[in-house]
């Protein structure tokens, strides 16, 4: 007896029909969801900003997608991993989520980040701030000690930065509100200068930061935050 299996062929030179066709098939236990994501026409978008901006760095959507270009080094590769939990630490204010899992971290937020009305500013802000602080960590102007802390260090330094209040990320005003940081973030001198200010309100607030299990509680989150209430509010 013969079986017979129907399958669907689509032919297309269109990349974003392709890249429809695979989100709107797919069978979630065969492709993993971030591979989807990295599918979608705001990461593609989030791809260009990222190239259009002076600071030579890269968005990697997709997993490896510059591994086979030397001339793109691995430092200045912000990979989507690390662009969804730099973003969730300092414009959703949740840096003791980001520390763990990221599959929960996806899972959870997935309502809240890359939304299709979302500016790309934002995004662009936060994979610069974690560029520009490893920068400071390698170059031994910050302790390394305090890459156990980053995820609450750029909360704290787009708190410490902003120009006015915080703004929706769909919000047109949050372009002008994210250029103001970045042009913190580019000056040497002030970069550095907030990150110390930073890591002054970590070590005022008495937390310890070798305490794996204090760095995920959203009490030592609120912690901080009233610490830099008492100092900029």
């Amino acid at each position: 007896m013969h079986k017979h299996l129907p399958i669907k062929l689509i032919i297309t030179d269109s990349e974003n029909i392709r890249d429809r066709t695979i989100v709107s098939t797919n069978n979630q236990n065969k492709i993993k969801e971030e591979q989807l994501l990295a599918l979608t026409s705001f990461q593609k978008g989030l791809e260009e900003f990222y190239k259009s901006m002076d600071d030579g760095l890269y968005y990697e959507r997709r997993k490896s997608q510059y591994s086979f270009d030397p001339r793109i080094k691995k430092k200045v590769i912000v990979d989507i991993r690390e662009q969804i939990k730099t973003y969730v630490a300092m414009f959703l204010e949740e840096p003791h989520v980001v520390s763990g899992y990221f599959g929960k971290v996806y899972k959870e937020r997935n309502e809240q980040i890359f939304r299709k009305e979302h500016k790309y500013e934002p995004y662009y802000l936060s994979g610069l701030t974690q560029f520009k602080f490893k920068t400071l960590i390698n170059s031994k102007k910050i302790d390394r000690k305090y890459n156990k802390a980053r995820y609450h260090i750029f909360m704290l330094f787009r708190k410490i930065t902003e120009p006015n209040e915080k703004v929706d990320a769909s919000n047109n005003k949050i372009q002008k509100y994210c250029d103001e940081i970045i042009k913190t973030l580019r000056d040497e001198k002030k970069c550095l200068e907030t990150f110390m200010n930073v890591i002054a309100i970590i070590d005022a607030s008495g937390i310890d930061i070798n305490d794996q299990k204090e760095i995920y509680k959203k009490s030592t989150t609120n912690v901080l935050i009233e610490e830099f209430v008492k100092r900029y509010k």
